[in-house]
């Protein structure tokens, strides 16, 4: 895989875009590896969590999948609110 990840992630999906661009299912491991830099430079990322995440169950890596899935993502239900998945599972929906 050339592509490498941007320092600035103004435009996620582009970036995104550019992580599946040479995706090749014979050998995950650069597509991995390019999802995990643009994470490690945007730590706390849902999205990219998750892509790396379905990633790795593509791969075939489904217990390091499972570990990315259920990691907690933060939920924003009201403006200026933050809560995590763990909570909703803990505590139900999210009211409105």
């Amino acid at each position: 895989m050339t592509a490498t990840p941007s320092a600035e992630l103004d435009h996620e999906q582009d970036a995104i875009d550019r992580g599946y661009a040479e995706h090749d299912r014979d050998d995950m491991a650069p597509t991995i590896r390019y999802f995990e830099e643009l994470l490690a430079v945007h730590p706390g990322n849902a999205r990219l969590n998750h892509e790396v995440a379905g990633e790795c169950d593509t791969a075939g890596r489904e217990a390091e999948a499972r570990v990315r899935y259920e990691e907690p993502l933060p939920v924003c239900d009201r403006p200026g609110r933050s809560r995590r998945l763990a909570d909703r599972r803990a505590t139900g929906p999210l009211s409105a």
